[in-house]
């Protein structure tokens, strides 16, 4: 499928992943593991020399290209800090809670885990985009809200508006399926730490039972 957002062109796959993407003379090509970009060939790179190369541990998301490494370093929400190969910083970066940019420029990754397209000044959070300046997806949550969380009746609202301790790294998140990015799950704390569970003290749903286990392959806690 292919959609227009931008001045730019995004080809989709039968996952809704984001698999090409065409601005102006410009064509990247994504490859994924699972929901994560590992690599990007730009207009027709050779299959063994991807133009970018990523390796995602969590706190710590490495990129290779043109033989130089930089490292782009987490908190429990955002990249921070950039360092090259030795360890040097090379340039600090801050938002505001919903992700608009305070200061420093920074990598295309400043939100959480989104990354933002030049083009239209959104974030790609895989299943939906979002949009920073306002504080909200732009499509509406295929995931339905329910009354016992009132907040989760606002489909394109942000992780039940609680930006500070809950991501939504799928843009699929209400409150029992986004992470709270403070909780000590195996594995690790935030990004990567766990497959989408419960948050902000609302019981797991058969939504997260039902549409996301089927739909996407994550197991239920």
């Amino acid at each position: 499928m292919d959609y227009q957002n931008g001045g730019a062109t995004y080809t989709y796959d039968h996952a809704s992943l984001r698999v090409k993407k065409v601005s102006g003379g410009t064509t990247t090509v994504y490859v994924f593991s699972g929901t994560k970009v590992i690599a990007e060939y730009v207009n027709g790179a050779a299959v063994t020399s991807p133009t970018r190369e990523y390796v995602d541990s969590g706190r710590v998301f490495a990129v290779h290209q043109s033989g130089t490494v930089k490292y782009h370093l987490r908190d429990h929400l955002s990249i921070r800090v950039t360092v090259d190969s030795n360890g040097a910083i090379t340039s600090r970066h801050g938002h505001h809670p919903y992700g608009e940019v305070w200061y420093g420029q920074g990598p295309r990754w400043k939100f959480t885990s989104y990354e933002r397209d030049d083009e239209s000044g959104l974030d790609y959070a895989v299943f939906r985009s979002y949009g920073n300046r306002l504080g909200r997806f732009m499509q509406v949550d295929p995931v339905a809200g329910h009354i016992f969380n009132p907040q989760s009746l606002n489909r394109y609202g942000y992780v039940i508006n609680n930006p500070v301790n809950a991501i939504d790294p799928l843009g699929l998140c209400d409150s029992d399926i986004c992470i709270t990015v403070w909780a000590p799950y195996p594995g690790g704390v935030g990004l990567g730490a766990r497959p989408p569970c419960a948050a902000l003290g609302h019981r797991r749903g058969r939504r997260s039972r039902g549409w996301w286990s089927r739909g996407r392959g994550a197991q239920t806690p």
